[in-house]
């Protein structure tokens, strides 16, 4: 009874300047165990791993990293170093991590738990239980609603640990964190089940922090005339990689129906396909997914129409969606916090059309937000609020200006590195 206490009691994480007097204050170490990490660019959460280390080492922290293959560390990263770098995640990998632990004792280990890459192994799961057992805090972060695999073996042990009670929530040993941080309402849910256990105690929903330079100035004129348009042509933008759930097929049509409507519209699409993890299979459903659009377009006859900038560079990525008149993201399962694109959008300003379900979080609900919302895989729908746009241009620009105000008091990268801060 004793490790079940303990075990849904959490511990309290509280931010704290590290400047104390002047002086910068040492936090002691933490271990950042992250698949993905610089220096690679795709999938987004490498961008995420490496940004919440550097941020760390700022405040104090001496950032140990144990990370995938072919890490490194950046420049300008501060007291950030590479433990260990590696090309596998199973039983042997778990095993080293635990000795680590014991013999290194960090304050605190955070798991960044992503639904491919390294999590597609039960073994990283036991992180949390590990950690644990040498007396570290551990932190995991999820960027899903997917539900972490297991193997009977796994069940078994963790039973005679004494902590089978897990096995009644969908999260599995996952839920033995000291904190677990969501990105969203729907994805907590899903993963903490009918939370038996109460593990919603230890959990914190917070966005996923944003690494562009969403502040850059942009010479409108001048990026247009790159894509061979000027600053009378209606710029449509989409923003995110390309896999199936986006809801980019809609958007699509929606410019068919634009074109059969007399209304002059162009299309870019800014971002390469999702196709850039350890799942092979889903590798190919991105690559299939991009081709299938493309082959859309030809179809409908609209190819002069759309724009495929494929990947480009952070700076690139601001500069072409600064200069659309509004962006569509049309996500089939609707908007919820967890979506860097929209947030990308809003910090930028410019107006964002989206779709909203029952999972869309109650605050981007807000109808002091400007966004203005679809239902999902409804062409018709997109048409008629990109049409809308096109002929009250003003209407437009308001959108986007309450859209930013609402990004302003919404999003904050250090309220993100807060979840993972502690005295």
């Amino acid at each position: 009874m004793e490790k079940i206490n303990s075990l849904v009691q959490g511990n309290d994480v509280s931010p704290l300047n590290c400047i104390k007097g002047g002086v910068m204050m040492d936090k002691g170490s933490l271990l950042l165990i992250a698949d993905a990490f610089y220096p690679r660019e795709i999938p987004p959460e490498c961008k995420t791993n490496t940004y919440l280390a550097s941020a760390l080492a700022m405040r104090g922290w001496n950032v140990l990293v144990w990370a995938g293959h072919g890490a490194g560390v950046p420049s300008s990263s501060g007291n950030v170093r590479i433990v260990r770098s590696t090309r596998f995640w199973g039983l042997t990998e778990a095993i080293r991590i635990f000795v680590w632990l014991a013999l290194n004792k960090p304050r605190q280990v955070i798991l960044m738990y992503h639904s491919e890459l390294y999590s597609n192994r039960p073994e990283i799961n036991w992180v949390p239980i590990m950690a644990r057992l040498v007396g570290v805090h551990c932190v995991t972060l999820f960027t899903s609603g997917i539900i972490p695999r297991r193997d009977m073996i796994q069940d078994r042990v963790l039973s005679l640990l004494g902590y089978g009670v897990l096995l009644k929530c969908p999260v599995g040993p996952l839920g033995a964190s000291g904190k677990m941080v969501f990105y969203c309402d729907d994805d907590r849910n899903h993963l903490l089940g009918m939370d038996p256990l109460n593990l919603k105690t230890q959990s914190e929903i917070s966005m996923p922090p944003n690494t562009l330079p969403v502040n850059s100035r942009t010479d409108k004129s001048i990026v247009r005339a790159s894509l061979g348009l000027t600053n009378e042509d209606f710029l449509v933008g989409y923003f995110g990689l390309l896999y199936p759930g986006k809801g980019i097929e809609y958007l699509v049509d929606a410019m068919r129906i634009l074109k059969d409507k007399g209304i002059t519209t162009k299309l870019i699409i800014v971002g390469p396909h999702g196709g850039v993890t350890a799942n092979e299979s889903w590798n190919l459903d991105c690559r299939n997914y991009e081709i299938a659009l493309k082959h859309k377009s030809d179809e409908l006859a609209i190819t002069d129409m759309i724009i495929w900038s494929g990947f480009c560079k952070d700076s690139k990525a601001v500069e072409l969606l600064a200069c659309c008149d509004l962006v569509c993201l049309p996500f089939d399962k609707g908007l919820t916090n967890m979506r860097s694109s929209f947030i990308t959008c809003a910090q930028i300003g410019v107006p964002v059309i989206t779709t909203v379900t029952s999972v869309t979080d109650e605050f981007l609900r807000d109808p002091r937000s400007g966004i203005m919302y679809v239902e999902p895989r409804n062409s018709a729908q997109i048409a008629d609020r990109v049409a809308m746009c096109y002929k009250d241009r003003e209407l437009t620009l308001g959108r986007g200006f309450m859209l930013k105000g609402f990004a302003a008091r919404r999003y904050s990268n250090e309220r993100f590195v807060d979840c993972f801060d502690m005295p």
